[in-house]
This record gives structure tokens, C-alpha cells and sequence, in this order.
């Protein structure tokens, strides 16, 4: 049987039949979890609010909120409750206001730059003729947090230098608390242009307070190659720690140039050895060019990996496991999901780690898995991800329906 594709953006567009109407876009709002159920692992339970907004075609992630609306610095030392916030934009960078209440942005390309300052104020940067400008905002406080969004970016050229960064915070580096969405989606390669690729020599380099986890798309949409494109990006981030994710650099993208990563992660806490539940992935940039920091994927279900390993073991037959399991003992008997999970036909169900079910024009949810459970399925891919709905033979009534030929299938609705 095909695969029956369904492609996220701002509208779904679907290519199977339905007897229950027309699908809406996904609206994501504000979404809560409890705290004492995160770790700061980048594919932690936390972090599928990130995953969320990129998902929204022109969202990005922009950070953890208390109860009162005032910003989280750092989820594990935070007792309550956490909300997590999408604001339209590609790229977001958290501060804490120097005594000075200033923060300067330096850019090295022709074109606009479109900012939120996080405090009301929005401004269109634009500069055409000179290859570096300067744009400082005066905060009302001092010592207070913000969150920066860069919203947009229209490029007609990047400077051909390999040391000017297309963006940079070299003036206030030690006010960075954290970094959200893609640099790549806000600077992207332009094939056409006589200076195609952004560069990002030391464009955060010295921010000891940055924590991570970095961004999991980072630089998707760079898929060029340029000296000191990545040199010294992160130099002397002393706070930043966890691993990498697999998808931080364009699948497209390779080291080809041997300055091109020099110096990326060297004084930075990033991990070198996977922890337990992960196992050890490879970017597009081999790890020897990265200071040997490392990218691990989350285990997927039924297997667990016990950290240091570069691969997940699979759970002894007749059991099973959550994602992200970090011993034998959390492999229980077929029948019982850990956890909590939910199960079809003794296989416990992965939560999709982009979208958590589709929604029809009438309101009917079905939810969304990541790992496929039927011998058929609607297909859900999402950039680099490829999620689930199982389908059963036969017709059914408030679910999707589709006609394949001479058979028709349903849409199994598991909660």
C-alpha cells in the first residue's frame, strides 16, 4: 500500500480521502507541564514545546514562564509550575540587562533585520552599503529579563569576510541567558547572491551564562561552506552543557573547509560521552571537527541504553519500554505500558516528537504517534521527522476514512 502523506504548514494540505470535512491549522498556545516531570536533556519531556512551535511555520520557542508571566533562567531549580510561550519569529535570544540597561545587536549584511526588543519597543534594522552597522536598545530596567525575537530577515548580500559574523552580541555577551529557534531559518543560504552563506565567527563567544540545550535546528538552512563560517561560534561558553542534536547543522552541509568549524565548542561543558537513555548519533559534521562534543538520540521504545554506549539495546522479547529508558528494569511485561503509555495491539505507543494529533474541520482530534504500530498508516513527515496514525481495515464513524482502491480504512483513534 503507498504511504499516505500529510505536510505541515501554516494550512494542512492532505492527500487521502475523508468523510469527516476539511482539516484546520494547528493553533499552538501557551502549553504547561510540571516541572518536577523535566530534565534539561534537549529531547526531554520539557523540550516538546520547542519541538511544537517549530512545528508552526514562523514560531520559535522563546522560553519558560512562572505562573505570574515572570521568565524561568533555569528549569531545575524552579518549584511549581512552568509555562512555555511561541511568539512569531525565527530566532530568539534571552537577557538579563547589564547595569547599563543596554544590549547591542551588530549585524554584517546588506538588507533589514526585523526585531522585538522584548519590551514593547519593534524596530526595522536596515542597512544597505556597509558591510557592518550597530543597533543598541535602552531597557526600562536593569537586571531584568527580556527575550529577544528576531522576527524576520531580507538578505540582498552577506559580507564576504570570515571575520564578520552576519550577527554578533560581542558587546554584551554575559547578559545571553539562552538561545532559541534556527539561526538558519533567519539567515539562510542564497544561492544567488555573490556572498551566499552567513558566517558566525564568535557570535556568542565568551557568553558564560548561555545554558543549554542548543537549539535542536540550529543552522538548518545553511547549507554552504565558507572559512570560519562556525569558527569560534560558541568559544568560552562555559555554562553551556548537554549534548548536541543530531539535526543542529543542514543535512546538506559537510566540513570542507578546514577553518570552517575551528574553535565551534572548545570551552563549553557539552558532553563528549551520551548519558543514559540516548544513544549516539551522527551530524553531518563528523564529531572530530566538532571538539568531539556529541549528538544523541533519545531511545526509541522498547529499547533502553545505559549512557557512555553508542547504541540503544532492545528490551528482552515479551517486554517493552518507554523512549528514553535507561535500564533492563524498565522493560516490564507485553501488555503493561511504563508510564502511563498507551498501547495498540501489545506495542506501547512513542509520543510524535513534532505534532501531537491532527485536527479536523469539525473538531474531531486524532491523535499522532511516532512509531508505527499497522501495516498501514497515514505517514505524517514533518522536516526530518516521520510520525504515525494507524489505519484499520473497514469504515468508522467520527474518524478519518479513506479509500484505497477497492478497501477502505479507518483511522484507529488511540488515547
Amino acid at each position: 500500500m503507498a504511504r499516505f502523506f500529510a505536510r505541515f504548514q501554516r494550512v494542512i494540505s492532505v492527500v487521502f480521502f475523508t468523510t469527516v470535512g476539511l482539516f484546520s491549522s494547528f493553533a499552538f498556545g501557551a502549553i504547561t507541564y510540571n516541572t518536577n516531570n523535566c530534565i534539561t536533556d534537549i529531547n526531554s519531556d520539557c523540550d516538546t514545546t520547542r519541538r511544537q512551535c517549530e512545528a508552526v511555520s514562523g514560531k520559535v520557542f522563546t522560553g519558560w514562564y512562572d505562573d505570574s508571566g515572570i521568565y524561568i533562567e533555569d528549569l531545575t531549580t524552579h518549584n511549581g509550575n512552568a509555562t512555555a510561550h511561541c511568539e512569531t519569529g525565527l530566532f530568539a535570544v534571552a537577557i538579563k540587562t547589564p547595569a547599563n540597561k543596554q544590549f547591542t545587536v551588530k549585524r554584517a549584511f546588506n538588507g533589514t533585520l526585523n526585531i522585538n526588543w522584548g519590551d514593547g519597543d519593534t524596530e526595522a534594522f536596515t542597512v544597505n552599503g556597509a558591510w557592518t552597522a550597530s543597533k543598541t536598545h535602552t531597557y526600562p530596567n536593569a537586571n531584568t529579563v527580556y527575550v529577544i525575537v528576531f522576527e524576520s530577515a531580507s538578505v540582498t548580500n552577506y559580507a564576504g569576510y570570515s571575520n564578520y559574523s552576519t550577527i554578533i552580541f560581542d558587546s554584551g555577551q554575559t547578559a545571553i541567558l539562552n538561545i532559541y529557534g534556527s539561526l538558519g531559518a533567519l539567515f539562510t543560504t542564497y544561492s544567488g547572491l555573490s556572498n551566499p552563506n552567513p558566517r558566525f565567527p564568535s557570535a556568542f563567544s565568551g557568553a558564560t551564562n548561555l545554558v543549554g540545550p542548543l537549539p535542536k535546528n540550529l543552522f538548518v538552512g545553511i547549507s554552504g561552506t565558507a572559512s570560519a563560517m562556525f569558527s569560534g561560534t560558541f568559544n568560552g561558553c562555559s555554562s553551556l552543557s548537554g549534548y548536541l542534536s543530531p539535526t543542529i547543522f543542514d543535512p546538506n552541509i559537510t566540513e570542507v573547509v578546514s577553518t570552517m568549524t575551528s574553535d565551534l565548542f572548545n570551552g563549553t561543558a557539552l558532553d563528549t560521552s551520551c548519558p543514559a537513555g540516548t544513544e549516539e548519533t551522527v551530524t553531518s559534521i563528523a564529531k572530530n571537527l566538532l571538539g568531539n562534543k556529541v549528538a544523541c538520540s533519545v531511545c526509541p521504545v522498547n529499547t533502553y541504553g545505559l549512557g557512555g554506549a553508542n547504541v540503544c539495546t532492545a528490551c528482552p522479547t515479551g517486554t517493552m519500554s518507554p523512549a528514553g529508558s535507561v535500564s533492563t528494569s524498565d522493560c516490564t511485561s507485553s501488555g503493561t505500558c511504563p508510564n502511563n503509555m498507551p498501547s495498540y495491539n501489545g506495542t506501547c505507543l512513542a509520543v510524535c516528537p513534532v505534532l501531537n494529533y491532527l485536527k479536523t474541520g469539525n473538531g474531531i482530534s486524532i491523535p499522532i504517534w511516532g512509531n508505527k504500530v499497522t501495516t498501514h498508516a497515514i505517514y505524517v513527515k514533518y522536516n526530518n521527522s516521520t510520525c504515525y496514525i494507524p489505519l484499520e481495515t473497514g469504515g468508522g464513524t467520527n474518524t478519518i476514512n479513506i479509500q484505497y482502491g477497492n478497501d477502505r480504512y479507518h483511522a484507529v483513534i488511540v488515547q
